[in-house]
């Protein structure tokens, strides 16, 4: 980067100047208006009262060949529920396509899921066979995104020497609160939450973003909310404070070291340290394994790629204006291999 010039550099580096709400959230009007892209997702996850772990991702398109779905032309709808005494419950359903239906702020499947954006919520619903789910989340809170304009324009990632496509990604509910009500075979929920909620898109295969994956994580506690990608971007929420560092990223320190994997799967991590330290901010998370079956795992056919989701504690200590703040949260750690 830094053969651009130095004004250029500047309001990149100071992107959230760049960022008004609506033009993040062009970003979901996009997603809900155009045809589907063969590498697109929207994702929630969230903290119950109870200390339950709830997560649902809709992917309108195969991103790959799968052992349990192997048509790539369909669509997948994954909820995944953690108890607070480590038992998991979760499902994958195979949707049909051709009732995929898209309008401004409404995505449905025929009568089995549909998201539905209103003035100041999401609502979720979810009508399978031995689910059912009626979640209201809401979006008061300021979106995020990781680049300035909530995807890197084609002529900046050949300014910068890169090649690969631009993504589009935007965490449209970065943290706020949320009801949720869920039901199946031997489980009943109906409490309030933590919330999270984003979306992305790619117009060609994973494999296309010009990198072999990336690793994801999320910590959701009750006080402070962190999610992030390694040397990519990161974004602190407190109830009054927003800490957020995205594309192109400079810093002293942004690291994940002492990475553990699963011994069933020597790619997908379990547990790590994060480094996250510039003049303003310190912050250290120790992620430690939950020795627990994966909420999601999602291998394809050849087993080259893969996207999973784990179950961690955090112990966190961050260092912020002169306070520090000392907790242990819930933690997911995400782990997308594209190749």
């Amino acid at each position: 980067m830094a053969h651009l010039p130095s004004g250029v550099l500047y309001y990149l580096m100071n992107y959230r100047f760049l960022q008004p709400k609506w033009f993040l959230e062009r970003t979901e009007h996009f997603n809900f208006l155009h045809p589907t892209a063969p590498f697109q997702w929207w994702y929630f996850d969230f903290l119950l009262e109870d200390g339950s772990t709830l997560i649902v991702a809709f992917v309108p398109h195969q991103w790959w060949p799968s052992k349990e779905i192997p048509d790539v032309s369909a669509a997948s709808l994954f909820v995944t529920l953690r108890d607070p005494a480590g038992v998991i419950r979760k499902w994958v359903w195979p949707l049909p396509y051709g009732d995929l239906r898209y309008a401004r702020g409404r995505i449905t499947v025929g009568d089995v899921f549909s998201i539905e954006k209103r003035s100041l919520e999401y609502c979720v619903l979810i009508r399978t066979e031995g689910v059912w789910g009626d979640l209201r989340v809401r979006h008061s809170a300021r979106p995020f995104a990781a680049s300035p304009f909530g995807r890197l324009p084609l002529w900046l990632l050949r300014m910068a020497g890169q090649k690969r496509r631009p993504i589009s990604y935007a965490s449209l509910v970065p943290r706020d609160h949320a009801h949720i009500r869920l039901a199946g075979d031997g489980f009943q929920v109906d409490q309030g939450a933590i919330a999270y909620h984003e979306q992305g898109r790619l117009g060609s295969a994973p494999h296309d973003l010009g990198r072999d994956g990336w690793i994801w994580f999320h910590i959701i506690g009750k006080e402070w909310g962190i999610f992030g990608v390694e040397d990519s971007f990161i974004c602190i929420r407190g109830e009054r404070v927003s800490i957020q560092y995205g594309f192109p990223i400079r810093t002293e320190k942004y690291c994940l070291s002492a990475k553990e994997y699963l011994d069933t799967d020597n790619r997908v991590l379990k547990a790590a340290v994060l480094e996250f330290v510039t003049p303003k901010v310190s912050l250290h998370v120790r992620f430690e394994p939950s020795h627990e079956e994966d909420l999601t795992y999602w291998p394809s056919s050849d087993n080259r790629q893969l996207w999973s989701i784990g179950y961690a504690t955090a112990r966190v200590r961050l260092e912020y204006r002169g306070k520090i703040h000392e907790f242990s949260a819930p933690a997911l750690l995400e782990t997308c291999r594209c190749r």
